[in-house]
């Protein structure tokens, strides 16, 4: 059997960091099975607007605005930032998950959820690499949880979901295929 060169690609938002470390592992080649990680486009959504608001940032760098940082300070409005996003020319943080993929084959699909350590590990079972990308996925890869999730998530459900679903429709889709 031939040996699988596998590549996962970066999504913004879907674990782009853990794409790039475990593709370190990985050999370049023009024979490559794609994998992408999709997630779920509310939370997706509602992570994008954290990523671009200051105050929800980790790595605070002052002078970092090159992402139009979000300046409100209630969610509500952030969402209002957010949806303004997807309005106008989205940055890359609010771009569909389906136009990152657009110019691949991708072989394997999977979910940013709660099996994700298990997913890829399958994936990498038996890798030259394994030990080294087992460290990798066996970290915590979704740190940015708060405290204003559930609230967040409530109102772009409900308030929002007529903006959200059209414009992630084939988000959506990729979600739910697997």
């Amino acid at each position: 059997m031939d040996k699988i060169n596998y590549r996962l690609i970066g999504i913004p938002k879907n674990g782009v960091t853990l794409c790039q470390m475990i593709n370190h592992y990985l050999q370049e080649d023009t024979n490559l099975h794609y994998i992408a990680i999709v997630r779920e486009p509310y939370e997706r959504f509602w992570s994008a607007i954290k990523e671009c608001t200051y105050s929800y940032k980790a790595n605070k760098i002052p002078e970092d605005n090159s992402e139009g940082i979000f300046k409100s300070t209630n969610v509500e409005d952030q969402i209002k930032e957010g949806i303004a996003q997807i309005d106008g020319t989205p940055n890359d943080y609010f771009k569909t998950q389906k136009s990152w993929l657009d110019n691949y084959t991708i072989g394997t699909t999977i979910k940013f959820d709660a099996d994700i350590q298990k997913s890829l590990k399958a994936i990498f079972k038996d890798h030259q690499y394994e030990t080294e990308i087992y460290k990798i996925i066996e970290k915590d890869w979704n740190p940015s949880t708060h405290d204003k999730d559930s609230e967040a998530l409530s109102i772009i459900k409900s308030t929002y979901k007529n903006k959200i679903e059209p414009f992630y429709a084939d988000d959506f889709a990729l979600w739910e295929s697997k």
